[in-house]
């Protein structure tokens, strides 16, 4: 087991720094068990987050609009 260094501790008690350049905003939204599942399968396959498949997803609906 590795344990943190008490530089790493003492930065992650602080949480995520509050002033970003673009501030991230949180959104819900349900989908079909099934739809969720192949999400998940298409995050682990490239290796990315669910977040930033939907990210990629929004930015090019929106950019082709």
């Amino acid at each position: 087991m590795k344990l943190q260094t008490l530089d790493e501790v003492e930065h992650s008690i602080g949480g995520r720094p509050s002033q970003l350049a673009k501030p991230k905003v949180r959104m819900s939204f349900y989908m079909l068990q099934s739809e969720a599942d192949q999400l998940k399968a298409k995050a682990l396959c490239n290796d990315l987050t669910i977040s930033q498949i939907m990210r990629s997803l929004a930015r090019s609906y929106l950019l082709h609009e």
